[in-house]
């Protein structure tokens, strides 16, 4: 003889149906039982949401030199770049900076001195 079930093909018709738990048939997370206690930051996945977090420089959130702690003195040459920035620089010849002959002191007459062979140099 066959079960109901054969010709009914209801669920219902089943002999010895398990038991079936509410996740099974709902489908749903908080259908579950023994569910975990999360903490809050678990689901919103926010920094400020974690705890015992730790203090933080400035510096870490602001990311800027001026809020470092413990800067040291530059001379302003290091953020200028510029040589008259320098101190104690060298007195330098005229022509060091102008690059021209005539800066020159000691310059020899060519009219008067012969000029050296390459063999000479």
């Amino acid at each position: 003889m066959l079960g109901t079930v054969a010709t009914s093909n209801n669920y219902g018709d089943l002999n010895n149906l398990p038991a079936l738990a509410l996740v099974a048939t709902a489908g749903t997370y908080a259908s579950l039982t023994g569910l975990p206690n999360l903490a809050t930051v678990a689901t919103s996945g926010k920094y400020t949401d974690l705890t015992n977090t730790p203090a933080l420089a400035p510096v870490a959130t602001a990311g800027t030199y001026a809020s470092l702690t413990g800067q040291p003195n530059l001379a302003t040459v290091a953020t200028s770049g510029k040589y008259t920035d320098l101190m104690n620089t060298p007195a330098l010849a005229p022509v060091a900076t102008a690059c021209t002959c005539a800066n020159l002191t000691g310059q020899p007459n060519l009219a008067t001195e012969p000029l050296l062979a390459s063999t000479q140099i």
